[in-house]
C-alpha cells in the first residue's frame, strides 16, 4: 500500500501507472482489482466500504492516526 500511494503521491495517478511502476497485481493478476481500489482510494476517491481495504484493523487506526486514510 505503501508504494502504491507514493507513486500516486509522485504524480502517477492511473492505476495502469502505478500498476507499471509497482508490478503490484501483475504476477498472476488474481489481485488487480484491490490494487486498482487502493490506488483509487490513494487518488482521494473513497472506497464503497473503508473496511474493505486491505489489511487489519490495528493497521487501519494507524492509518486514521497518520491521516493517509479516510
Amino acid at each position: 500500500m505503501g508504494a502504491l500511494t507514493s507513486c500516486v503521491k509522485a504524480g502517477q495517478r492511473p492505476a495502469q501507472e502505478v500498476i507499471s511502476a509497482t508490478r503490484a497485481g501483475t504476477a498472476c493478476g488474481s489481485c488487480e482489482s484491490m490494487v486498482r481500489e487502493m490506488v483509487d482510494w490513494a487518488n482521494g476517491e473513497a472506497p464503497r466500504d473503508p473496511s474493505s481495504l486491505p489489511g487489519s484493523e490495528g493497521e487501519h487506526e494507524l492509518q486514521r492516526k497518520n491521516h493517509t486514510m479516510a
